[in-house]
């Protein structure tokens, strides 16, 4: 029986994350389930793929999948970054989002996603975001 494109590219995303499908799957389900409404999209960059995840006015987050690991990148505005200073995200999350450039969306957010305490601190990434 062939194999759909749709879920090659499954197979092949599983293939590439390993044990951080997951993480992958547990991020988006939560992403959704706390902001209903959001949608889906893969789009080709640069060096490759990456899944963006939006609701009905912006782009939440961008999601780049790696060998056993992604990375959620996003941007948070002023009042965004004052929230995650106030926020129990430890400052090696923090540090960087304060030192990182500045542009007129807001100020780059990353990070890498290979265990299960990253993924808790993802998942509260776009919660302050969205909130500010």
């Amino acid at each position: 029986m062939p194999v759909s494109a749709k879920h090659a590219g499954e197979i092949q995303l599983a293939t590439s994350l390993g044990r951080a499908k997951a993480h992958w799957d547990d991020f988006l389900a939560r992403v959704r389930a706390a902001h209903p409404g959001t949608t889906a999209e893969w789009k080709r960059y640069s060096t490759g793929w990456r899944l963006v995840v939006k609701d009905r006015r912006r782009n939440l987050v961008y999601l780049n999948p790696g060998q056993d690991r992604f990375t959620a990148s996003l941007a948070f505005s002023d009042e965004a970054l004052e929230a995650a200073r106030r926020s129990d995200l430890p400052d090696a999350i923090v540090n960087p989002i304060s030192e990182s450039r500045k542009f007129p969306e807001g100020r780059a957010v990353r990070l890498d996603v290979a265990s299960g305490r990253d993924v808790g601190y993802a998942r509260t990434l776009p919660a302050i975001q969205i909130a500010h």
